[in-house]
């Protein structure tokens, strides 16, 4: 006697690769979003034909067009810069600051807050420029 069961389609179960994948989905937009280069204001900075594009976080201090200073993306007033570095400086010593001035920012006006910045004990501060396009050296 010959018995057969009858035989059964083999089916494949994707319930569980369609989970992965929604999870690598929103796991990679998430971490896509939260990831930044320098934080600072959109302004348009100076071209120098010696500039050079710097690939390490620092802290930005910046200048606007209507003079108002930054610190990172938060608006302080030019008092409180000495404090905002000594800060800084106590939690790491080998912080260095970027300032980055608008174009039409007054010359008096980033004097002022190099000095500032200077006298609170910041003696790795730099200035913001984009490299030169199109110039001969």
């Amino acid at each position: 006697m010959n018995i057969q069961a009858p035989r059964k389609r083999p089916r494949l179960e994707i319930t569980n690769a369609v989970d992965i994948m929604f999870f690598m989905l929103v796991f990679f937009m998430l971490f896509s979003t939260m990831r930044s280069d320098q934080t600072g204001l959109d302004v348009k900075i100076p071209q120098a034909s010696t500039g050079e594009a710097i690939n390490v976080e620092d802290l930005v201090i910046s200048i606007d067009a209507q003079r108002q200073l930054y610190w990172g993306n938060k608006l302080i007033p030019l008092g409180e810069l000495p404090a905002m570095i000594e800060g800084q400086l106590l939690k790491n010593p080998n912080s260095r600051f970027i300032v980055q001035a608008d174009r039409t920012v007054q010359y008096d006006d980033l004097v002022q807050v190099l000095d500032r910045a200077r006298l609170a004990g910041g003696t790795k501060v730099a200035l913001a420029v984009k490299p030169a396009e199109d110039e001969q050296r």
